[in-house]
């Protein structure tokens, strides 16, 4: 992605703050880690992301956040609510390709009645040199029963 970008965008001096909106359906199967339930999950995920490009650096900044995800327990029959946001950045050179990114993601899911609740949550960061090494790569990833 990063090489696309910088070969789309090598010319451009500035190029300030052009924002993309986009509503994802989301529809998938997760495992309540509190209790071994299935829940089947649908609904939106709304997306919000940022591009800023400054003479030969390009900052993206991303933004997800459910909007009506509703999960349905398999054994309950309970519904689950999606709560959260998922937050990131990428900063990146386009003469060397030098680049940073950092995410950092909370989903929670609400039950009704006596199921637990549980949270999902990852930190995740990534750095790649000019010469493409990969210096930094940190993602922890865990769920919390509450």
């Amino acid at each position: 992605m990063i090489l696309a970008l910088a070969v789309l965008c090598l010319s451009a001096t500035v190029f300030a703050a052009n924002k993309g909106q986009e509503d994802v359906p989301v529809v998938t199967t997760l495992i309540n880690p509190c209790n071994g339930e299935v829940v089947d999950v649908n609904g939106v995920v709304h997306a919000d992301a940022t591009l800023t490009i400054t003479g030969q650096t390009f900052h993206i900044t991303f933004h997800f956040n459910p909007q009506g995800v509703t999960g349905v327990g398999e054994t309950t029959g309970v519904t689950y609510h999606g709560t959260g946001v998922t937050r990131g950045d990428e900063q990146a050179s386009m003469v060397n390709l030098r680049s940073t990114a950092t995410a950092i993601n909370r989903f929670d899911f609400i039950g009704q009645g006596s199921v637990p609740n549980f949270s999902v949550h990852e930190t995740a960061k990534i750095t790649f040199n000019e010469d493409g090494t990969l210096t930094v790569f940190f993602d922890k990833l865990g769920t919390t029963c509450h």
